[in-house]
């Protein structure tokens, strides 16, 4: 992976975590029954921010692992093709 490749996963998976912790922190409380959101948002908005930023942090890394393992995958199957193709000029020579 290059590192324009790099970069943007790592922002792809910071921005889901950080999102997905900031949707959660808003649908949780009306499940909980919660009548004033604005209030509870003010009231654990740095506890939901602290989270999110750690959430964030650890999507990123699992973002980048999948895609450094896709990139991986993709390369050998290529590999893979390649040797392929060269064994079946190979025999299609010596026949």
């Amino acid at each position: 992976m290059d590192l324009k490749q790099t970069l943007k996963a790592l922002l792809v998976g910071f921005c889901f975590g950080f999102g997905l912790t900031w949707l959660l922190a808003i649908i949780i409380p009306f499940t909980m029954g919660t009548n004033n959101i604005g209030q509870f948002l003010r009231d654990c908005g740095g506890d939901i921010f602290s989270t999110a930023i750690f959430i964030a942090f650890l999507m990123s890394l699992f973002w980048l692992i999948g895609a450094a393992s896709g990139h991986k995958r993709r390369k050998r199957e290529a590999l893979e093709e390649e040797m392929r193709e060269y064994f079946r000029q190979q025999n299609e020579k010596s026949e």
